[in-house]
């Protein structure tokens, strides 16, 4: 199982990376990065445990009628006769349980993509004061997908009681049949009881895997999902390394001819019409317009992140863009955007990957990275830090500047040594100190290449070659500066309103702090003094105390449930402290679901006890003169018989719809609990590498769904084990002391290999969670910025990286499962 997941990872983020800009167009990064966790951990356990309990019920079903029919062909007729029922009954209630399920499982994905964009940006949402409503928003798709999850169980009850039910009613059936077979001296007592007890056999093993099939179905619902996106074929691969033309020397130009482009998710709006354009070898076009008029749109199309709907676009003199290869194309392009995306890795790793080597797996030198930093003018500011190109820049580069964030991305756009330079407002967040530093870096690179600039601030392209005014997806004026200027034209009146509102608001910055400056008092200054005191002291404080001293609750239930998400954020997850806040949060559910799993344990050993009365009234229907006693004692235990299946399939329901519900509660609480702490934690505590936006949000997923299947399933499977042990002990007290107590003295042998086979696993389990974590926050983090490892071609090293982390607990965990295997083997036997 882990081998097939691990693989099935693989491939799907694999076929992640192949896929177009337009394929994440239409769907959510984040819910695409939790199908690699949650779906790929419930496929896990189904091929695991659920999927091998189904094949051997099977087998066991298939083998008991086989056996029936050859003892007793009558009643086997009768008992097969009944089938159709019961698999009508399931594949009704299988779908409609399916059709829940994955309507909960995309919810759940929603959330943790939700919960990852705001994480993103905590330092906007604390500063805002954003946590209480984005927490609201957050719990309203809980609740949804908590909803959907136990609508999926409801179905689940209906349709295990039904096929529970019918499973009984067809017992008594096959009994008072049976008896008349021995009455009317058709077939012997043996052969049918041997064909009864084997059809019995096989339709008993069909329902101790109730809880499996439903868990398979549920894996089927998601699977789809995966196994949908590793089937489909992208539009634009980035592997494909050999499909489309290499070219020996990368043209001199570059020309746009008459190009229109709508995005896939906007079909019927075009964002360019009619665009023609050419940037030749050592000339820099800027791009200037309103948002929206189609700039960036351009340099999307030149990474081939789309392709036009009409015209297009040409490499040197005849080479169509279309026809080129993706990968090398990309080789020699490179981008540098307004908003510089980071990845929490050390500033060496970031500008490393601006040109992985050795099949895309392998960053380059140091020296390499140190030579583009000088250039990017980014060497300096390095190199006074304390861990110089080893330090960690945290998540989304946050413990860098502005300034700093830009030059190490030009850093890393210049290790390709690129051919065309993109720069898609690089400078407009920036301010006036950070800009002129990044621009006259820029200004030195651009030289020697095909330089396309997207500007906002008018002043930074005063030297482009050519300057295109774009207006509703047109250019409607283009030449240089001077000559657009001169026009007084569109561009001309963009550069007059840039040039007033600069000077209206430097003129403005000054008099506010004129106005400050005379306003604070001495005593005005000794407050302002005690309010930086007590929150530094504050700060520190909750640095020394960590999440749980975090100022200020969000309700009347915060210590509660910031004391259940530091448990689930810890390393260890208690299953019975998961437990007690489930049975807290729901007691009547609890209570429910804790009645009916006791009731339902009894359901087995109690119809074994009719069975056995049936038995000894059909062997005195054989003994002459006490036909007809027997006859109606046989009636009367196959009435019970009939009256006990309903009672038996209304427990079976009743305990799957209590338990079902519990563990959607729960899950939902604990999704809405951790992710209410992580809104109370101080902002320091993110800068953590360990703590990154994605590691979070898969944990998210990662840490509630195992609960969530142990209590809906594997909780009621344990419950109804004890009271189905407990009753069947008590039974065999009351009729054969001597043999029970043989029994009895088996059961610690079972009981130890169990538990050294659950310690085994627990510790493998903790090896896996923790590969998996990292490896997720790896996966969901590439997804997030997928277009930066697109433009940086780092595919294959993010696909390297993912495959060493899940491959490191493979050698541990194979031999605690062989060593389980062993221990199994000897209780069994």
């Amino acid at each position: 199982a882990i081998e097939v997941a691990d693989e099935t990872r693989r491939v799907y983020l694999k076929a992640m990376m192949r896929q177009e800009m337009g394929f994440y167009d239409s769907y959510d990064e984040g819910a695409l990065a939790a199908h690699v966790s949650s779906d790929i951990d419930l496929i896990q356990d189904a091929i695991g445990d659920k999927i091998p309990t189904t094949l051997q019920v099977l087998a066991t079903f298939v083998a008991g009628f086989v056996i029936g029919f050859i003892k007793s062909w009558r009643l086997g007729l009768v008992l097969v006769g009944t089938s159709p029922l019961l698999a009508g009954i399931g594949a009704f209630f299988g779908i409609l349980m399916a059709r829940a399920s994955r309507a909960g499982h995309e919810q759940f994905a929603e959330a943790v993509s939700f919960a990852e964009d705001v994480l993103s940006a905590i330092r906007i949402v604390i500063a805002f004061g954003g946590a209480p409503k984005e927490v609201a928003l957050h719990d309203e798709i809980v609740d949804r997908a908590t909803a959907s999850s136990k609508k999926s169980g409801t179905f689940a009850a209906f349709g295990l009681a039904a096929s529970t039910a019918i499973m009984y009613l067809v017992q008594a059936m096959a009994l008072w049949y049976g008896s008349t077979l021995v009455e009317d001296g058709i077939g012997s007592t043996g052969d049918v009881f041997t064909a009864f007890f084997a059809v019995l056999m096989g339709a008993m093993s069909v329902g101790g895997a109730a809880e499996p099939i439903k868990m398979v179905l549920e894996t089927r619902a998601v699977a789809s999902n995966v196994f949908g996106t590793i089937d489909r074929t992208s539009a634009a691969d980035p592997l494909d390394k050999d499909s489309g033309v290499k070219l020996d020397k990368f043209p001199s130009t570059i020309s746009f001819e008459e190009v229109e482009l709508a995005y896939p998710t906007r079909p019927a709006v075009k964002v360019l019409k009619g665009v023609s354009f050419t940037v030749s070898k050592g000339q820099t076009i800027a791009l200037v317009g309103q948002s929206g008029s189609g700039k960036s749109s351009c340099i999307s199309l030149v990474e081939r992140f789309y392709s036009p709907q009409a015209g297009r676009i040409v490499l040197g003199d005849d080479t169509d863009l279309a026809d080129v290869n993706v990968p090398w194309l990309r080789s020699r392009i490179a981008l540098v955007a307004q908003e510089p995306v980071l990845f929490g890795r050390t500033i060496y790793e970031n500008i490393a990957m601006g040109d992985v080597t050795a099949g895309g797996t392998k960053l380059p030198s140091r020296e390499r990275v140190i030579e583009a930093a000088k250039v990017a003018n980014a060497h300096d500011f390095i190199s006074k830090l304390p861990k110089g190109y080893d330090t960690h820049v945290g998540e989304r580069g946050a413990s860098l500047s502005g300034g700093q964030k830009q030059r190490v991305a030009i850093a890393r756009a210049l290790m390709k040594n690129p051919d065309v330079l993109l720069l898609d407002e690089a400078t407009s967040a920036l301010d006036s100190a950070s800009e002129l530093i990044v621009q006259q870096t820029l200004d030195k690179v651009a030289k020697e290449r095909m330089c396309i600039v997207v500007a906002h601030r008018l002043s930074t392209i005063r030297d482009a070659d050519q300057i295109l005014v774009f207006e509703t997806g047109k250019v409607i004026e283009r030449g240089s500066y001077d000559e657009l200027v001169q026009a007084g034209g569109v561009f001309a009146g963009m550069v007059a309103t840039q040039t007033a509102h600069a000077s209206d608001n430097a003129q403005a910055a000054a008099a506010h702090k004129l106005d400050q400056l005379e306003q604070l008092t001495e005593q005005q200054k000794e407050e302002t003094a005690a309010v930086v005191g007590v929150a530094v002291a504050r700060k520190q404080s909750m640095a020394a105390t960590g999440n749980a001293s975090a100022a200020g609750s969000m309700d009347s239930k915060g210590d509660f449930v910031e004391a259940s998400a530091t448990a689930l954020l810890s390393s260890d997850s208690p299953f019975r402290r998961a437990l007690r806040q489930a049975a807290s949060q729901n007691p009547r559910t609890a209570a429910v679901g804790a009645f009916f799993t006791a009731i339902g344990g009894m359901g087995q050993p109690i119809g074994s006890y009719l069975l056995v009365q049936v038995m000894f009234s059909m062997f005195a229907l054989l003994v002459p003169g006490a036909v007809d006693k027997a006859r109606d004692e046989v009636n009367m235990w196959v009435l019970v018989f009939v009256g006990a299946s309903f009672g038996i399939g209304f427990v079976t329901g009743a305990r799957v719809k209590a338990l079902t519900d519990l563990a959607a509660n729960l899950s939902g609480s604990l999704r809405s609990s951790m992710f209410k702490a992580l809104m109370r934690t101080e902002v320091g505590f993110f800068d953590a590498e360990e703590n990154s936006v994605g590691a979070l949000a898969a944990r998210l997923s990662s840490d509630t769904q195992p609960l969530q299947r142990s209590i809906g399933g594997g909780l009621g499977i344990v419950g109804t084990t004890i009271s189905t042990l407990v009753t069947s002990l008590v039974i065999a007290y009351l009729h054969c002391i001597p043999l029970a107590g043989i029994l009895t003295v088996c059961m610690p042998v079972l009981v130890v290999g169990g538990f050294i086979r659950l310690k085994m696993r627990k510790g493998a389990a903790a090896l896996i969670r923790d590969a998996y974590n990292e490896a997720g926050a790896g996966a969901g983090e590439a997804m997030a910025r997928i277009r930066t490892i697109a433009g940086l071609g780092a595919e294959e090293l993010v696909l390297h990286e993912y495959a060493d982390r899940i491959a490191r607990p493979s050698a541990k965990v194979m031999a605690d499962a062989n060593m389980s295997a062993v221990v199994l083997a000897l209780t069994e036997g």
